[in-house]
Formats: structure tokens, C-alpha cells, sequence
């Protein structure tokens, strides 16, 4: 929140989808999948129109059979001189070769087995005595099973028809032993129907079906091949869609108008398949009718005079994604006023603004990439109904505001403003599922004075604002809570199952005398944030660890630790340090200050770099106080769940800013919009240079502030840097950082 001419100005966030559409068109050679960038990964793909061409077997391979699971095979030995499998050639073509699946059993010696091509015997189905390929010594090693390529001494061309590939073993001498092995399939053979035939004695056997032997042409020419025929489809996602013909062969075509198919992935594969063989080649054209969608942020911004406006700022980021292409905004219908502008010019002129049907539509000549984009839009505050019983209180009484029913959903951020206009408190809330309460424990040690309540709504569209300005006045007694609390807190305390005394309650927060004014002791207390090395939030008495955290960057064990200072306070109070009207105490352990602060079954232990202030204690006494009061009966039943103490970390942060203390890293995206004050900018450039110059992912704030101290302009300006999301927060505890010394390793 900044101050800016009296008024506090509220920023938040909301979203805005964009919605673009785009055609994507394109050719591609020489493919036999299909691979598309849609440029978006969230897309619906309306209209899709694909066109084949030059669908073939090109040069390689072409497949009879090539199932190498198979485990059968036949023996050419000096019992059996040969095998023989089927050809069947659809087309003139132009052979280079063959590769069969076979191994190599027995002896290096007299391997006479050769390999030829020969006609076909229609008769018996088996090789006649005609060579297309003249025998020549079969390629084989002792290292199969496996394919061996046999090259042909020269090409020859087959017409078409069929013949027989042989294998002839027919000189294989009788000592010593030796065999090849042929394998086939006879499970599942992609052509049933192929022979082969058995070479004995010198006579070709009746040819047998259905067990043809593996082998694979090596050809040249290519056999070009149309859709219906190989029964060729496309598989988008889980659809299988078919291929219809085209006009000439080897030509087809895909025409699926609103088929709406939705991809969540930026790369869309289309698979291919047909029932021919998996060696398919083919040149296919696009033109894609998509519709993509992304979340773009909006930075918004209000301030508590009820009768200004809402302003909405937005910074999508638009890429030209083709030559054809559209950008479309759906605004919320209480949005007035829009504007917008490209690189600082405002354009609204150039596009299109439907107010009745409440869209902004850029159209294909305005778009360009790499530019600036920026929509601004405004609404009118709507009034929050706030029910407030009193408009004094007393140091020490409980503060509450109740929303009036019924509540509007959305997310409420109350903010406390003390008497010399400094945020003293926040809190956000979430309706529902959180409640419409919201109470602050006013300290007795804080500035008389009028006060200012503001609380601020917001959701994604809609924005308001109450405020309520109120007086503290100096409490009669040390502790007056009033009557509605103290009820709470007995039942809390006794339901708890801890016996304390009332008076221990309220003497947990004593005014202190001659306390600065919070304009000087700013430095102070920035000095003490920076200060913090870890925090740790502890089950009293077993020392078991709720939240820990160490902003040092460095791992370490939140459960060790509290339980070594836990033996420290049980066993030697002598070492400890005593704060005068305070529930902290302090240890000094080697270059620390180690603070632990109690309250019912609640510790508080804070590690510090340097000494802190007693001002500081007894911020600790309000902050170990809250968490009790929000936490109290969870710890008490407390069986090792952490998931209902989640909000710890929040309840810290209205006490302590602690954003500021982790470590910092650059948004680096690309499409960050950096629109930035004097003071914010150079803190980010300074930034930037320090993580350079040291080659480090991060950095502390304390390394950019000028002079390495706190100054009021220098503070907001990095705590604006970190609400805009242009440095972000380092929180995992996994992740190693260099930094000095781990505390207290």
C-alpha cells in the first residue's frame, strides 16, 4: 500500500482470458508421421483440412515378412540342401538386394550356401529353373540371429509377378558339421498366403502355405499407393479418422469442419497408420482453423475514497502466431472507459470495442510481435457493508469489524492504519470459506490517536472499499479486554487442558513508557527484519517444530533445533536473558541472539544476527499471542497433521514482513512488463548487476539497498518490486544458496 495525496492505494490482482484465433497452413516432404506447432498449448482446433500427396514406399525396404519375435526356423544342413520363400512382385521393379533374418551354426569351414532368385512354378508352387539372380555366396556370421543384408552383384528388374528367393545348401559337405537357420512365422504372417518350398536331393518340394520365411527386398523404384486401398488413417488424440482418396492415385485428404478437437500441448503429432507396412512415406499440405485461450494477469488498483474509480490494468502478451490471425478480450460488463494502446499509442480507433456485447477485438492488421501491449479499463467501487458497534477503543480491548450479511464472495484484505498514517496491520481473508470477522488485539503499548480501518474487496471483475476512521484512547487497566473475549480465552485455555491464572493472561502486554514515534523508530525496525536468520514455531512442551523457516538459504532441522533450545531453557535459565515486562527470553549462542517467547502451549523462537530492541519483544508478544489464539486447540490435539497450521506463515507476516528476508530472484520471463518508478527501477537494475557480476541465481535485499540501510523510499519501492512479482521470494528448503556461515552449525 502507498500513500499518494492522502489516500491509501490498494494493488491486487485479477486474470482475464484472451482468446485468439488463428489459421496455421503448411508443407512438409517426404514424412511418414505428422508433426504440427500450433503455437499455443491450449488450443481447439475447429476446422482441419490435410492433404496428401506422392503417398509410396520409397527406396528401402520392402517387407514380406519381418516379425523378429518369432523363435522358428528351418535347418539347412547336410541333411537338407535348401529353402525356398515366395516373391510376389506387384509392379516393375528395380531390386538391389535382399536382407534375410537367419543364423550361423557349426564350423567356419566349406559354408557353401548360396542365394539366387528364381521363377515360379505355378504347378507346384515351388522354384523352377529359371534365374533372375544368379547364385551368389550367402552374407553370414557366426554372431545371430539377425538380418544380413545379401547385395546382388548388379540390380535386376522384376516385372510383375511372382518368384522364389532360395536358399541353396545343396555342396554343404557331411564332415564337418554345419547348418544355417532360416527363421519364419507361421503365428501371425502379414501374408498368409506366400509358399516355400524344401530343396532335397536336388528336387523343389510341393510348396507349403502360410509359413513364409523372413526377408525384406531392397528396391529402388517406388511403389506409389492410394488411401482406401492400405486402409491408411490419422489418429488425433483417442480419434481415428480416414483418409479418403484423392483425384489421382497416391493422393488423399482429411475435411473435418467443427471438430473441435481440444490439445493441451503446444507440438500436435498426428500418427499414421495402414494395414499394408509401416514403411509409408508421403508429402502432406495443412490449414488449420484453431482457436487458442491463455490466462493473462491483470494489475489492479483502487484507493479508499469511495468515489473514485477502479483502475484495470492489463499486458497480454500478443504473438503474431500467422498471416490470418484475430485476439479477442470478453470484459467484465461493469468495465468502462476502455482504452487501449500499443508501444504507448493508443489504438482503441484501430480495433474494435463491442460495448453491448462486452469484447475487445484486435484485429489481424493491428497485431504486430514484439511490441508493448496495454489495456486499461475502469468501474466503480462498490460499497462494502461494515457493521461497527463503537468507534472508540481502549489500548488493550480487542478491535472488531463484522461485515453485514449477506456477504459478498470474494477476497477481503483488512488494513489498520495508525495515527501517523503507517500501516500497522493486515490481513486477507477469503469469503468463503473463512468468516466475515475481523478483529485485531489493539496493544497497550501502541500511540493514542485516530485511527484509520479500511477494508478492501475484490474478485475477478468487481472491486469496493470501506472505511472506517475511529479513536484510541489509553487504557485504565493494564490488560481490559472486554467481556466478549475474556470468555474465549478461558474456554481456549481450560479446554486446552493447562491451568494458568487469569492475571498471567493479561499481564502478557504492559504499555511501555517513552516509546518512540513510529516515524523515528522505522529504521529500527527495518534493521531488525533484515536482521532475522530463522524462525521457528514450536509446541511448548515436547519442542515439536509447527512451521520453521530459515531465510539464511540454507537448510536446516526446525525439530533439532527447537529441541536443543528447549534443553537450554529447561536446564540452564542461569544462561538466559530476561526482557523486563516481556514473555521473551534471550540466549546468546556464539553470534547470535536466540529469542523464545511463550504463550500457553505456544513458543516463538526468532534467530537474529545482531541484538534486537525491547520494541521488538513485544512484537513477538502480539505475534505469539495471535498464533495461540488462532492455534491454540489444534496444538493442544496436536497427532503430527501440519496441514491445519498452514496459515501460520500468514499470521507472521502481518507482524513481520518477511517477503522481504527470503531470498530474491528476477522474474526472467520474457513477457514481465516492466513499467516501474525511478526508485523501483533502480533497485531492479541493481539487482540485475549483482546477480551478473557474482554469476548467482539470487540475491538479499539488504545487498541492493543503497548503502546496505533502510530508507523509507528505497523499502516501499522493494516491497512494491515483490508485490508485482518482478522479484520473487526463494521459499523451497530444498534448494542450496551460498551465503555466509549456517547459523549456529
Amino acid at each position: 500500500m502507498n500513500l499518494s495525496n492522502g489516500e491509501e492505494n490498494f494493488y491486487f490482482k485479477s486474470s482475464l482470458e484472451m482468446n485468439e484465433h488463428y489459421e496455421l497452413n503448411g508443407f512438409e516432404s517426404n514424412k511418414s508421421n505428422i508433426n504440427l506447432n500450433l503455437l499455443s498449448e491450449s488450443t481447439r482446433i475447429k476446422d482441419l483440412y490435410i492433404n496428401f500427396s506422392d503417398i509410396q514406399y520409397q527406396a528401402g525396404y520392402v517387407s514380406s515378412e519381418e516379425n523378429e519375435d518369432v523363435v522358428k526356423f528351418k535347418t539347412i544342413n547336410k541333411f537338407t540342401d535348401g529353402y525356398a520363400v515366395q516373391i510376389n512382385i506387384s509392379e516393375r521393379t528395380k531390386i538391389y538386394g535382399v536382407n534375410v533374418y537367419i543364423q550361423d551354426v557349426g564350423s567356419e569351414v566349406n559354408k557353401l550356401i548360396n542365394i539366387s532368385i528364381k521363377g515360379y512354378d505355378i504347378g507346384n508352387n515351388s522354384p523352377n529353373n529359371i534365374f533372375y539372380v544368379d547364385p551368389f555366396p550367402l552374407n553370414i556370421s557366426n554372431t545371430g540371429p539377425g538380418w544380413f543384408i545379401q547385395t546382388f552383384p548388379s540390380p535386376v528388374f522384376l516385372s510383375k509377378g511372382n518368384y522364389f528367393l532360395v536358399l541353396d545348401g545343396s555342396t554343404i559337405d557331411t564332415s564337418p558339421k554345419y547348418e544355417t537357420r532360416w527363421f519364419y512365422n507361421d503365428i501371425d504372417p502379414f501374408d498368409p498366403n506366400l509358399y516355400i518350398s524344401e530343396l532335397n536331393s536336388g528336387i523343389w518340394q510341393q510348396g507349403e502355405e502360410g509359413k513364409p520365411f523372413l526377408y525384406k527386398l531392397i528396391y529402388d523404384n517406388a511403389v506409389i499407393m492410394s488411401p482406401e486401398e492400405i486402409n491408411m488413417t490419422a489418429r488425433i488424440n483417442d480419434n481415428i479418422y480416414e483418409i479418403q482418396n484423392g483425384t489421382q492415385k497416391g493422393e488423399g485428404f482429411i475435411t473435418k469442419t467443427d471438430v473441435n478437437i481440444i490439445v493441451n500441448t503446444e507440438i500436435l503429432t498426428i500418427l499414421i497408420n495402414n494395414n499394408f507396412s509401416s514403411n509409408l512415406w508421403f508429402n502432406y499440405s495443412y490449414n488449420l482453423n484453431i482457436f487458442g485461450n491463455s490466462i493473462e494477469k491483470i494489475n489492479a488498483v483502487m484507493n479508499s475514497n469511495l468515489n473514485d474509480t477502479v483502475l484495470w490494468t492489463l499486458n497480454p502478451s500478443i504473438i503474431r502466431k500467422s498471416d490470418n490471425m484475430t485476439v479477442r478480450f470478453i470484459y467484465p460488463s461493469n468495465w468502462t472507459n476502455i482504452t487501449v494502446f500499443k508501444d504507448n499509442l493508443n489504438i482503441s480507433s484501430e480495433i474494435i470495442i463491442n460495448k453491448q456485447e462486452n469484447y475487445i477485438l484486435i484485429t489481424n492488421d493491428t497485431i504486430e510481435s514484439e511490441v508493448d501491449w496495454e489495456i486499461l479499463a475502469y468501474s466503480t467501487k462498490l460499497q462494502i457493508s461494515l457493521n461497527t458497534p463503537k468507534l472508540e477503543f481502549e489500548t488493550g480491548q480487542e478491535l472488531r469489524f463484522e461485515l453485514n450479511n449477506p456477504t459478498i464472495s470474494g477476497n477481503y484484505t483488512f488494513v489498520l492504519i495508525d495515527s501517523y498514517g503507517l500501516e500497522i496491520y493486515r490481513i486477507m481473508k477469503t469469503i468463503p470459506p473463512d468468516n466475515n470477522l475481523f478483529s485485531y488485539l489493539i496493544p497497550e503499548n501502541i500511540d493514542a490517536g485516530n485511527f484509520k480501518a479500511l477494508i478492501y474487496w475484490n474478485n475477478n471483475s468487481h472491486a469496493g472499499v470501506s472505511t472506517r476512521e475511529f479513536n484510541i484512547i489509553k487504557g485504565t487497566n493494564t490488560r481490559n479486554l472486554n467481556n466478549d473475549l475474556l470468555p474465549i480465552i478461558l474456554g481456549i485455555v481450560i479446554g486446552g487442558g493447562s491451568i494458568i491464572g487469569v492475571g498471567s493472561i493479561f499481564g502478557a502486554k504492559k504499555h511501555i513508557s517513552n516509546k518512540k514515534k513510529k516515524l523515528d523508530d522505522f529504521f529500527q525496525k527495518c534493521s531488525e527484519l533484515l536482521n532475522i536468520k530463522s524462525i521457528i514455531v514450536t509446541e511448548k512442551i515436547s519442542g515439536v517444530a509447527l512451521y520453521s523457516r530459515s531465510f539464511s538459504g540454507k537448510d536446516f532441522d526446525g525439530d533439532l533445533l527447537s529441541g536443543f533450545f528447549q534443553a537450554i531453557r529447561n536446564f540452564g535459565e542461569e544462561a538466559l536473558e530476561e526482557f523486563e515486562d516481556s514473555r521473551t527470553l534471550k540466549l546468546n549462542y556464539k553470534n547470535y541472539a536466540v529469542l523464545m517467547n511463550d504463550f500457553v502451549n505456544v513458543r516463538l523462537i526468532v534467530i537474529m544476527k545482531e541484538q534486537p530492541s525491547p520494541n521488538f519483544q513485544y512484537t513477538l508478544d502480539d505475534l505469539t499471542y495471535d498464533i495461540y489464539m488462532k492455534y491454540g486447540s489444534e496444538i493442544d490435539n496436536f497427532k503430527g497433521d501440519l496441514s491445519n497450521l498452514r496459515d501460520i506463515e500468514n499470521i507472521i507476516k502481518q507482524y513481520l514482513d518477511i517477503n522481504l528476508i527470503y531470498p530474491l530472484k528476477v522474474n526472467q520471463k520474457d513477457n514481465i512488463k516492466l513499467k516501474l518508478n525511478i526508485p523501483e527501477r533502480r533497485l531492479f537494475e541493481k539487482a540485475k548487476k549483482m546477480i551478473q557480476k557474482r554469476n548467482e541465481n539470487f540475491f538479499y535485499s539488504i545487498s541492493i539497498l543503497p548503502q546496505n540501510e533502510c530508507q523509507p523510499e528505497d523499502f516501499s519501492a522493494l516491497k512494491s518490486l515483490i508485490e508485482k512479482e518482478i522479484f520473487l521470494p526463494i521459499k523451497r528448503q530444498t534448494e542450496k544458496y551460498k551465503e555466509d556461515p549456517l547459523i549456529l552449525e
